[in-house]
């Protein structure tokens, strides 16, 4: 059973007195001016006796309606948890003798609901109280029999509770954590209850849970329990938990209290990662900050072994990447970031950085060559990018030509192509194509290629 719905409890007390009186005030009050002016109007005068007769015959019935129709009793409610402490924001809900739901209301900074206009008779009332993101607890019930005054009440939590939850963790071989949990329960009321006790073990704190749940559990009135739990966890992260309460017996799901979300371990985490050109055999390194981009640590792979960090912090890292093809040029590439949660995993990264698909080289009759180069966005948002064309001939500075392409803007996954011409006096040297990107307003090496002339 969960929070309900609050209403406006609506008037019950048939018709208000004051408004009776004014109904008979108004035409009593017209009747009299009229006959004012009797003395213009002739027909007048042969009514003053019938009606002088109903004003006198309203004037005396009137007061002796008036106390049939008097203002019904208020029903006044007092939530007190169990420590005797008055509690806002609880939940008061009214029913008839016949169960039949009338109307709620919510108990103020004095811990009090008052439920208004309510004709006399017996009624029951249930009390429920709930949490930000926790299920709305069932605190206990009580009658009323309302006569003509009225009725003041105090409902204290009379519900089975937690009283105290005591968790303890211990590291296992395979470096994850084993936790105990025992979780001290208290049956307040004046009758012997039946439960079940739930502990919720999450990360988020958010559905799907993973869960235990108790035996049936009979606490004898005034009496405490203890209920032990032992659960293992081997995801790294931040591990939370929370216990609730539910009796057993009913056809909906009561639930008599919920504790807050609490840490329960924290396991560190590694992160395993390799990347790999086509040849296989690159020299990778690696980057890693913290979810706020704060540096950790560096790695480096051969591309047949991974860059590895062990005992992390179990938040979210941010792994840039680096690549050195080995190129005569000596550039190193940025191949990109990616977000990584620390597990027991290896991380297999791809460029995700701009690259250069195709190079196509083209003669005319000899004396130019004309230099294709297409280049695609593999990033999942625009990026904008230059290309450079590097001519020469004996490998070292001054180059013989150095050609630069206008800034280029790629939507995600587009390519476009990007042409220069070649002057038939460096075509026996070497051509180096190079892909630069802007990343945080500076222009990085994404990509290269080395293209050999005639």
């Amino acid at each position: 059973m969960y929070f309900l719905r609050i209403n406006v409890l609506q008037a019950q007390g048939g018709i208000d007195p004051f408004l009776m009186v004014a109904s008979a005030a108004a035409p009593i009050t017209i009747i009299a001016l009229f006959l004012k002016h009797r003395s213009s109007i002739k027909k007048v005068k042969r009514l003053q006796k019938p009606l002088l007769s109903l004003i006198l015959l309203a004037i005396i019935v009137a007061p002796m309606i008036a106390p049939v129709y008097a203002a019904s009793p208020n029903l006044n409610v007092k939530v007190e948890d169990g420590d005797g402490n008055t509690v806002s924001g609880a939940s008061v809900i009214l029913f008839d003798s016949d169960y039949h739901y009338l109307a709620s209301s919510n108990t103020g900074s004095d811990g009090t609901a008052r439920l208004r206009n309510i004709r006399s008779g017996l009624y029951m009332f249930e009390v429920y109280y709930q949490e930000p993101g926790l299920n709305g607890e069932f605190w206990g019930s009580g009658t009323a029999t309302l006569g003509k005054e009225p009725v003041d009440l105090v409902l204290k939590r009379a519900m089975p509770r937690v009283v105290s939850v005591n968790v303890e963790t211990q590291p296992t071989d395979d470096n994850g954590r084993s936790i105990d949990v025992a979780v001290e329960v208290n049956n307040p009321s004046y009758s012997q209850r039946e439960i079940a006790v739930n502990l919720l073990i999450d990360r988020d704190q958010s559905e799907p849970f993973e869960s235990k749940t108790s035996e049936t559990i009979t606490i004898a009135a005034g009496s405490t329990v203890t209920q032990r739990f032992r659960v293992k966890i081997d995801e790294p992260g931040v591990h939370y938990y929370s216990i609730y309460l539910q009796l057993i017996g009913s056809k909906k799901k009561i639930i008599t209290d919920q504790t807050p979300w609490s840490k329960a371990a924290e396991i560190p985490g590694a992160i395993s990662i390799r990347a790999r050109d086509a040849a296989g055999d690159t020299q990778t390194f690696f980057a890693l900050f913290d979810e706020h981009y704060n540096y950790l640590q560096n790695g480096k792979t051969d591309g047949t072994h991974s860059a590895e960090w062990d005992n992390l912090n179990p938040a979210k890292c941010i792994i840039e990447t680096y690549h050195d093809p080995k190129a005569p040029l000596n550039l190193i590439e940025f191949w990109g970031t990616v977000t990584a949660q620390p597990s027991q995993k290896t991380l297999v990264f791809e460029q995700t950085s701009p690259t250069i698909t195709t190079v196509k080289v083209d003669t005319n009759h000899g004396k130019q060559q004309t230099v294709t180069t297409n280049v695609k966005n593999n990033e999942n948002y625009e990026k904008q990018v230059k290309v450079s064309l590097i001519s020469d001939s004996d490998g070292q500075a001054p180059f013989d030509q150095y050609q630069e392409s206008e800034q280029i803007r790629l939507a995600p996954g587009e390519s476009k192509e990007i042409k220069f011409n070649i002057a038939e006096t460096t075509q026996t040297g070497t051509q180096y194509i190079l892909l630069q990107t802007l990343y945080n307003n500076k222009y990085l090496v994404t990509n290269q290629q080395t293209q050999k002339g005639n």
